[in-house]
């Protein structure tokens, strides 16, 4: 009786550890990228999209960073700069929006960007 107890117990403690490391457990930052971009973008290759993220903020709705993706013949086009948001439009429908920018003349690639882009990307 005391040995069927004390495996109970321990049973139940080993799936409560097992339960707690699967909630904690968040994708990461480039993994939920990539998950937006193939659910929401339009590129022509998303699965095959190479990113350099560098800014995302906590709640993995914002992104900015370089991309190179894959033009219809299948070769990469270089690396672009981009700034990215997940979010919930005025209809309750979710929206992706993807801002790609290349430096221009010498003119950093957010310079002329909205204020929201050039604050949270600099």
């Amino acid at each position: 009786m005391k040995k069927l107890k004390m495996k109970s117990i321990l049973m139940g403690f080993g799936f409560l550890i097992i339960m707690y490391g699967l909630m904690t457990t968040k994708p990461s930052d480039e993994e939920t990228f990539k998950k937006y971009l193939v659910q929401y973008s339009d590129l022509t290759d998303p699965y095959s999209a190479q990113v350099r993220l560098s800014k995302v903020n906590a709640n993995q709705t914002r992104f900015c960073g370089q991309i190179n993706g894959k033009n219809t013949f299948g070769a990469y086009v270089g690396w672009t700069h981009f700034f990215a948001e997940k979010y919930v439009d005025g209809t309750g429908k979710e929206r992706f929006f993807l801002d790609l920018r290349k430096s221009v003349a010498g003119i950093p690639p957010y310079a002329l960007a909205s204020d929201v882009i050039r604050t949270f990307c600099g």
